[in-house]
């Protein structure tokens, strides 16, 4: 392998015992993608990004990076702007766990802990205190975000997962336009069960009608599985949790 490309790895992550183009060997998984440096430089992928990987399957894209807006819906009038934020969540692949992980913004050379679930099952990090773009871009800054995964798998020890990603130029014009709500209050009695709004198939997974283990009726909005409001219905329209 070139000392050119072995250099990428030695230049990945600083703070880890690769020193220089001799602590690089061939059979190594930097990435932890499942595939060896090796087959890496043979397939031209990045062996310093788990989720390039020549077999595809292979690829890690269990996760979510965005930059987001939020904004207050007052009775009448425009939408006023309330937060800025960014936000990770990283989910593991088959059979694996997280135990730690962080996040590193270009020009910080401060790692950003990741928040682990106590069953490993989430690794995620949200940062949504500022009061306008210019505040947020300031810190979000256009160029390459490491993220780095302790896991484990199975019964094998420890391993590193390393990815990246790119966050392009972003304005006020990158967001996509507010979408007006038309929904019950929250916890209203005796609302109809159905909705009242259309936001499409694309943004929103399903309206839930669920039983939960409060034994609470509830009528549940789901949008990229994250729930977004929760209301009471009528006991003999709730459905059997999970039920949809």
């Amino acid at each position: 392998m070139a000392d050119n490309w072995e250099q990428a790895i030695v230049d990945a992550d600083l703070d880890d015992d690769i020193l220089s183009v001799s602590d690089v060997f061939w059979g190594d998984d930097f990435d932890g993608d499942g595939e060896s440096n090796w087959t890496e430089w043979q397939n031209n992928t990045d062996p310093t990004d788990a989720s390039s990987a020549s077999d595809i399957s292979m690829a890690y894209n269990n996760f979510l990076f965005e930059i987001f807006r939020g904004a207050e819906q007052p009775d009448s009038g425009p939408f006023v702007a309330s937060r800025w934020g960014a936000r990770l969540i990283c989910w593991p692949r088959e059979d694996e766990s997280f135990i730690s992980g962080y996040l590193k913004i270009p020009g910080d050379e401060t790692p950003v802990p990741l928040k682990v679930n106590e069953t490993g099952d989430k690794a995620r990090f949200m940062d949504m205190d500022y009061s306008s773009l210019d505040d947020l871009a300031a810190t979000y800054v256009p160029g390459e975000y490491r993220v780095n995964l302790m896991a484990l798998e199975g019964l094998s020890g420890p391993h590193q997962l390393r990815f990246k990603v790119e966050l392009p130029f972003y304005s006020s014009e990158s967001f996509p336009d507010y979408i007006a709500i038309e929904s019950p209050w929250p916890r209203q009695t005796g609302v109809s069960t159905t909705p009242l709004f259309d936001f499409g198939s694309d943004a929103w997974n399903y309206v839930e009608l669920l039983k939960a283990d409060t034994l609470m009726e509830t009528y549940l909005h789901l949008k990229d599985n994250m729930d977004t409001d929760v209301h009471e219905v009528p006991p003999e329209a709730a459905l059997e949790n999970g039920v949809w």
